[in-house]
Formats: C-alpha cells, structure tokens, sequence
C-alpha cells in the first residue's frame, strides 16, 4: 500500500506527490502494535460521542507517525458511533410555568 509521506493520504501506485499536502509516496505495512495504539486512543477520543477538532488533529499527527492509512482510520471509526451520526436532541419548554427566563 502507498500512502503519502507527510500526511498518510493513500496514494496510488502511478501518483509521484501527493495531491493534498505535495508529499511522497511511502510503501508500508501497518504493523499491530502500531494499529492496536492508534485504536486504543481512537477509542480514548471518540468514547464521549465527539471528535473534537483538537482531537481529529492529535489523530492526524498520530496516524503520519504510526502509519495508519485513512482507510484503516475511516475503518475503525466505523466501530464507534459519534453523535453525528445521531438524531439531534431537541428542548422544550413551557415559558408559561416559568418565572424568569434569560436566553445564554
């Protein structure tokens, strides 16, 4: 599998730079130990339902050092329902029973 050098993108075999960051291809296997570590803090940051975007980035970092190919990324996120995938949560009150009410 090629995948980009610089931000784990997989490539294809005729691609000489990656499209979404200019990096170079890069041959590799995913090794377990690799796998199992990113899936274990995979699993750490998406327990509360949320990616936050601070977590997407330490996930992006995480997955050039370890490298963990999107697919293998989109694959185990896959495990794990985020509330996006979720219906919204909805609110509703009755003003009337209410003394005071402020908006924030």
């Amino acid at each position: 599998m090629l995948v980009c050098s610089k931000c784990s993108v997989e490539m294809g075999p005729a691609e000489n730079f990656c499209g979404n960051c200019g990096g170079t291809p890069v041959d590799f296997v995913e090794g377990p130990e690799d796998l199992a570590q990113y899936e274990g803090v995979l699993r750490d940051f998406a327990a509360d339902g949320v990616l936050e975007g601070w977590e997407d980035e330490e996930l992006t970092q995480l997955r050039a050092e370890l490298r963990i190919s999107d697919a293998t990324h989109q694959a185990l996120l896959g495990k794990y329902r985020l509330l996006k995938d979720r219906l919204p949560i909805s609110l509703e009150l009755d003003e009337s029973t209410l003394t005071e009410f402020v908006v924030g």
